[in-house]
């Protein structure tokens, strides 16, 4: 009978019901207006609430114009707009009280329809839904409320049947309102529910009051909600998926609410403090970011906020009914959009700047775009609905996150903020949740480009806790991909905004925990060459799972995770502070105020709460500091250490370790002195209240001062030792170790340099002059600032015996070259045999000049860089006649090496005395062309160049054809002759090198291989440098019996052992040739690298030993095979070789000794 009020009523049940099970986010902030009142059905304070499946946001323009956009996807979507009679979502101190009486309220605005929705006049049109206190549910038909709409046919019908005017409201005024735009008035005194007042009675045959038409009781409401839902809207779970992203906009315009509406005054902002503000769309969508960023100002945050965009709200997307498809050609959806474009908008107003946090998570990205284990199960987080993590390789994902990262830019650009990105987070992800905890390293993308990058495919980790030895090389690759990853949106960035900023944020627990990462895991996420300083504006660091769990120690470790491995200076790191998942974790607050009083006191440049939904749930407030002149850590000499607290009456702290209370401790009255490693710890007292505190462990070490060229012997029994260095004329210094007293091997060493507590650089092995294990650090540093000096032991082991100096060096270059006259030259002021000293000299005369040398090289370049003479102490050529007057350059560098054998020095002293430094230079110039000798072109010999020149004398005597003809072999030796100078020269002429023409030779320590052979598959040559008395050759070495030989083949660029093992390109050495020799010499780096006990010109021959005895291989790893030899083949006492090749076929991937 009533047909049409029996469909609205059906209606809207179904839209109260579909919104009950939304997401109840009881994570939400208030804020007031700008207006002195805060009161009811202020647009500010609306909530939106919506299902999964689609979006939609609530803008406000103003105070009397909003508007609610989305994207509908499915049949069934309904977007509810509230007004919450009770404040759900404001910061305790903040919120509205609970007045739940609208009686003598009146509302009146202007709507405008747009998109795919339903209009104003139709049966699914937006309504009302008044709940109240009791229970009760009344639905509103708002075209009733459209007082400038036309007459309609039931007003028409009723004025004729009742013979009175009815109009609805009363005495309204028709219109041309139609379904896209009217002027709606509502009276809460004259509520109604019902389709209309009068309806038609079929049986008396004219329009009678509708039983349905009720009045509403407004004196106890508990929320109003205008529903909005798409075309065609169907509540069942059969409602169709649209196969599109619909969008839809309704405008409130010139809102005005009037009456009974005062609630409070707005609440006065706290003092700005300078904790900053961390937030999330995902936890907030459904607020107004209106109400976002004035809540922040009443909280006391400023300047800066960190806003995580999600995980899945923000991207538009599909829904068939095979699946749902993201959308990835544009980054955001609708509703995002115009939310977050008024979220900066509004942010920019109150002075606060923007930091969008970006993740590799996504719950609705492309299966193709997720990690994955060996198994193809994808890497997925816990949280609801479940994020999946994405692939760095992916071009696909790298195509979508460069749109993304410049989409956000342009946001906020457009809201007049420097674009700043972070990339929260990026891991390789491993599934704890499995046995094994496999690694995600697997999709198909990356094992794509794992193989063609380096000739062969992923080795398959079924277990990220398995043995890593072997696979190290692909662990960084790895670990080079995802930091590739940050550095691509980095340069995206950057490209179109130059004065964007990118940084990454860092979660320690997750990746450098020794006690719960395996290490394998900490590899790959911890992509250190590009995440060093400077390559990030600055560094973000997390930690609360140390926090929630009471870890405080490894959260101090934290604190100075990015000064001490990535060399950032502490202004530039940034640290969160959080998080209380559970409201029933309270007590993790204090260890969160705990860390950030760690923050500030360790000099931060930014200290953040993690997060906005957390600090308005549990109501937190910025804590007073308790503040300390000195951060903890290492100090060289005693210090007094203050502390400081306003927002305590007094400061209780102890000495002892033990934990102060308001009856335990000592008072704080002035500076404690701290004369040896102490623990301090402090309570800042509020009467009885403990209102902060601090946990502060100082370490004296008593420095020793270093002092510019004065070398100091070091011989202690401990594993390290710092050093004060201050100095006194800004410039280049060096740092280096030496044998202890110039003459005593001593221990292995470490340098690291730190200007408090930042890390400046590090060194364990220089490579140079003085041998192996000695390090060397050269640093510009500032007159007057004071620097430590930290000297180690890496083997850990607690003994120091080497020789520390620091000598300054001004004039090491050409930039800084020293002008003086040819006199002045002197060649003894070399203060190591690190130094090098440039003179600068302006010749105006043509005459000759000669440099009366006593230990060192001098050479002597033009102004264009090039060498055009070198001369050595004794040698009767030590004149130069210049060809031109102008600048000339004299290099003067040490004629001492003493990592090369006092003999072979000998010889090549001699050579550099009988031998014309031009030969020398010209000689070098052509075997470097040809690829055979590698050094630097310095007109003197050194051993590179000695093994060089005989190596290139022996392909001739073996393969060149002239050679041959002329039937006289060259000798064998370094000298220089016309004849092999003729030999080089024509090489060059006739394009000849080291990569396939002729020959190539690699050198690695004092053995040599010789890769190309003219005929595929001749056998290769080991050449080693031998010692005939005191004469030195390279000299082929005796056949290594039937292993050992190896076979080049051309095609393929592999190498094939006379046992059978094939060793292919494809390795941070650049073959596995080398990659198998680097196991004859220990790698400090690599603390699981074991050595051979065996010559390198033997280990070959070892390796097809092992191979000739290889058994079945290890189980679970059908690439890797242990062979016990029965003798002693490791440094370490290990007596059997693990061979470890690609699953089903003889390539080498690595070899090394193990314990049977």
């Amino acid at each position: 009978m009533f047909k049409k009020w029996s469909i609205f009523i059906i209606t809207a049940v179904l839209l109260l019901s579909q919104l009950s099970w939304l997401p109840q986010l009881h994570i939400k902030a208030e804020t007031p207006s700008n207006s002195t009142a805060i009161h009811k059905l202020m647009p500010k304070y609306l909530v939106t609430n919506f299902n999964f499946d689609m979006n939609a946001s609530t803008v406000t323009v103003d105070k009397n114009n909003f508007y609610v956009a989305g994207n509908f996807r499915t049949g069934k979507d309904l977007v509810g707009v509230k007004w919450e009679t009770k404040d759900n979502y404001s910061h305790p101190d903040l919120k509205y009280p609970t007045k739940p009486d609208f009686s003598n309220v009146n509302l009146e605005y202007d709507y405008k329809i747009e998109g795919f929705t339903n209009l104003m006049d139709s049966g699914l049109a937006p309504s009302l839904t008044i709940e109240t206190n009791n229970g009760e549910v009344h639905y509103v038909r708002l075209w009733n409320y459209v007082v400038d709409r036309p007459a309609e046919s039931w007003e028409l019908g009723a004025t004729r049947d009742v013979d009175k005017e009815i109009r609805f409201p009363e005495n309204r005024k028709e219109g041309t309102a139609n379904g896209e735009t009217g002027h709606i008035k509502i009276d809460f005194n004259n509520l109604y529910a019902g389709w209309t007042p009068y309806s038609y009675n079929t049986e008396q045959r004219k329009y009678t009051p509708d039983p349905n038409w009720k009045k509403i009781p407004v004196n106890d409401i508990k929320s109003i909600m205008w529903s909005v839902v798409p075309q065609g809207y169907q509540s069942s779970e059969a409602s169709k998926k649209l196969g599109k992203s619909e969008k839809f906009k309704l405008h409130f315009n010139n809102w005005k609410v009037s009456g009974n509406t005062y609630l409070m005054d707005e609440p006065k902002s706290a003092p700005s403090h300078n904790v900053r503000m961390t937030d999330d769309y995902d936890d907030i969508y459904n607020l107004t970011p209106e109400r976002v960023v004035s809540d922040y100002k009443k909280l006391g945050f400023s300047k800066l906020v960190n806003f995580y965009i999600g995980a899945s709200h923000y991207y538009d997307k599909i829904l068939t009914d095979s699946g749902v498809e993201m959308n990835t050609d544009y980054p955001f959806n609708q509703g995002f959009e115009e939310w977050y474009s008024n979220y900066a908008k509004r942010l920019k107003e109150n002075n606060m700047d923007l930091i969008q946090s970006i993740s590799m998570e996504s719950v609705d990205a492309p299966e193709s775009w997720w990690q994955r284990t060996w198994d193809n199960v994808p890497g997925t987080t816990g949280w609801t609905p479940t994020p999946h993590l994405l692939s760095f390789t992916n071009e696909d994902v790298k195509a979508f996150y460069k749109k993304y990262v410049l989409g956000l830019a342009k946001i906020s650009s457009d809201a007049g903020i420097t674009p700043m990105v972070q990339l929260g987070e990026p891991w390789w992800w491993h599934k704890e949740d499995i046995a094994g905890k496999p690694p995600c390293f697997y999709d198909q993308a990356t094992k794509d480009l794992f193989e063609k990058e380096n000739g062969y495919p992923m080795y398959e980790f079924h277990s990220s806790t398995e043995d890593m030895t072997g696979h190290e090389d692909m662990l960084e690759w790895l670990s080079n991909k995802n930091g590739e990853f940050s550095l691509l949106l980095r340069d995206t960035l950057k490209n179109s905004y130059s004065n964007a900023k990118f940084t990454v944020l860092f979660f320690t627990p997750s990746v450098i925990d020794t006690d719960r990462v395996p290490p394998m895991m900490s590899i790959v996420n911890f992509p250190k060459k590009q995440w060093k300083y400077p390559n990030l504006d600055f560094f973000m660091i997390e930690d609360y799972d140390y926090l929630i769990d009471g870890h405080m120690d490894k959260h101090k470790e934290t604190l100075k995770f990015a000064q001490e491995n990535l060399g950032y200076p502490k202004e530039k790191v940034h640290y969160f502070s959080g998080f209380v998942l559970n409201k029933e974790q309270q007590h993790v607050w204090n260890n969160i105020n705990e860390a950030i009083n760690d923050g500030f006191n360790q000099k931060l440049g930014e200290v953040y709460i993690w997060a906005y939904a957390q600090v308005i749930r549990d109501g937190w407030r910025s804590p007073g500091l308790l503040s300390t002149n000195y951060p903890e850590g290492s100090y060289g000499n005693p210090i007094d250490v203050t502390l400081t607290s306003t927002s305590s009456d007094k400061i209780i702290y102890t000495l002892d370790g033990t934990e102060p209370t308001a009856s335990h401790g000592s008072t704080y009255t002035g500076a404690i002195p701290i004369k040896a490693d102490t623990v301090v710890k402090a309570i800042g007292l509020k009467g009885s209240n403990i209102v902060n505190r601090a946990t502060l462990n100082y370490k004296i070490t008593n420095y020793v001062d270093l002092k510019n060229l004065t070398p100091v012997d070091v011989n202690e029994n401990k594993n390290s030792m710092d050093f004060y260095f201050k100095p006194d004329k800004t410039g280049l210094y060096r740092f280096f170790t030496m044998p202890y007293k110039g003459k005593e091997q001593g221990s292995g060493n470490e340098l690291k340099l730190y200007q408090e507590e930042q890390r400046l650089a590090s060194n364990m092995d220089s490579g140079g002059p003085y041998g192996a294990h000695y390090a060397k650090i050269e640093y510009n540093l500032q007159a007057g600032k004071t620097y430590v000096l930290k000297l180690s032991n890496p083997s850990g082991q607690n003994v120091l015996k080497t020789t520390v100096m620091a000598e300054s060096d001004f004039n090491s270059t050409k930039q800084t070259a020293e002008a003086v006259n040819w006199d002045q030259i002197k060649d003894h002021n070399l203060t190591s045999l690190h130094d090098i000293d440039y003179y600068k000299v302006n010749l105006t005369s043509l005459n000759e000049q000669k440099i009366n040398l006593t230990n060192n090289v001098a050479t002597i370049e033009n102004a264009s860089g090039e060498v055009i003479k070198t001369m050595f102490p004794g040698n009767a050529s030590n004149t130069f006649k210049p060809t031109a007057a102008g600048t000339y350059y004299v290099k003067l560098w040490n004629n001492k090496d003493l990592n090369t054998d006092p003999d072979l020095m000998t010889a090549l002293n001699q050579l550099n005395k009988t031998t014309d430094t031009s030969a020398i230079l010209e000689l070098q110039k052509n075997l470097q062309k040809m690829k055979f000798y590698f050094g630097d072109l310095t007109g003197f010999y050194n051993s590179d160049f000695y093994m060089s020149l005989i190596s290139y004398k022996k392909v001739l005597n073996k393969w060149d054809p002239g050679v041959a003809i002329s039937g006289k072999m060259l000798e064998e030796d370094a000298n220089i002759d016309d004849r092999i100078r003729y030999y080089a020269k024509r090489d060059v002429d006739l394009g000849r090198d080291a990569e396939g023409s002729i020959y190539e030779t690699l050198f690695d320590g004092d053995l040599a291989i010789l890769q190309a052979m003219p005929i595929p598959g001749e056998s290769a040559l080991m050449l080693g440098l031998s010692k005939i008395g005191n004469t030195f050759l390279l000299k082929e070495l005796p056949i290594l019996g039937k292993f050992g030989k190896l076979t080049y083949n051309k095609e393929t660029k592999s190498w094939t052992s006379s046992g059978g093992l094939e060793y292919t390109q494809g390795s941070a050495h650049g073959n596995r040739v080398k990659h198998v020799l680097d196991h004859t010499k220990p790698n400090p780096n690599k603390p699981t690298h074991s050595v051979f006990n065996v010559d390198k010109t033997k280990l070959l021959e070892l390796v097809d030993e092992a191979w000739s005895k290889k058994g079945t291989h290890v189980p679970g790893d059908s690439g890797a095979y242990i062979i016990p030899m029965g003798r002693i083949v490791g440094t370490e006492g290990e007596t059997a070789v693990k061979i470890v090749v690609r699953p089903g076929t003889n390539k080498v991937i690595t070899s090394y000794p193990v314990k049977n």
